[in-house]
């Protein structure tokens, strides 16, 4: 069902004019590419989000999950996409009850005493390998990141042209794989607003960490849910902006 960790292209060729230097040169460039994608439950079109038409089976489910129609993958017979990969119908198995209510989730539990999770060393390094893997952002400087990683490392890295498709996508892929958010953490490229916390909440994840910053309102949201935000990451600083329990030393 899902798109796993297939590595599509994700960008096109063009010829452009380029001015370096007091001169210009003709040269081919590498431009992200942009669909709009159908996502469709039990054959009835609900959204169509503009994306760069990767890993679209786990965006189409992480984006069901994060409005609240999807719960878990027992409510999921299957996750398919269209031939031209423009279009994903998701189909309910037997156990789905219908959409759930759009209110918070319950708060998530925090660490007891001096049970830190992870050190701001290890948070450098794990941006620093999350910033490695964006493949497509290198070759085309197009996209935002996004990964979802644990206590061993990087579980998996996702690019789009849209900031919260990143986060669908994790939230899709670990959904479809069977991995629980309660002991992750995600890391971004990009700013963390309101509804950036709201669907890292509704995934489990207690931690999100960014190489930009927050928004006010992101902020009291992540303090009312029991989310460690930690933002403007770059080594050898960082801010964390609620719940230090989670961060050694802080």
């Amino acid at each position: 069902m899902s798109g796993g960790d297939r590595r599509p292209a994700g960008t096109e060729r063009c010829s452009v004019r380029s001015f370096t230097g007091g001169s210009w040169r003709e040269k081919e460039a590498e431009v992200v590419r942009e669909i709009s994608l159908d996502v469709c439950l039990n054959g009835r079109k609900l959204a169509a989000i503009a994306c760069a038409g990767l890993h679209v089976e786990e965006l189409a489910v992480g984006w069901l999950r994060s409005e609240g129609i999807i719960r878990n993958a027992r409510e999921i017979a299957a996750a398919t996409a269209g031939r031209e990969g423009w279009s994903v119908d998701v189909r309910t198995a037997a156990d789905w009850s219908g959409a759930g209510p759009s209110g918070e989730p319950e708060p998530l539990p925090l660490p007891a005493a001096g049970a830190a999770t992870v050190s701001p060393e290890r948070i450098f390094t794990l941006m620093g390998q999350m910033v490695d893997a964006a493949d497509i952002h290198r070759r085309s400087r197009g996209t935002h990141g996004a990964a979802l990683a644990g206590t061993a490392g990087i579980i998996t890295v996702r690019e789009d042209i849209g900031r919260h498709n990143c986060l669908d996508m994790l939230s899709g892929y670990a959904l479809l794989n069977g991995i629980a958010g309660a002991d992750k953490m995600i890391l971004r490229t990009g700013r963390v607003s309101s509804d950036i916390v709201i669907k890292i909440w509704r995934m489990g994840v207690p931690a999100v960490i960014s190489l930009s910053v927050p928004t006010a309102l992101a902020v009291r949201i992540a303090e009312r849910a029991g989310i460690t935000l930690v933002g403007a990451v770059r080594a050898p600083s960082l801010t964390v902006y609620t719940h230090p329990e989670r961060v050694g030393g802080a």
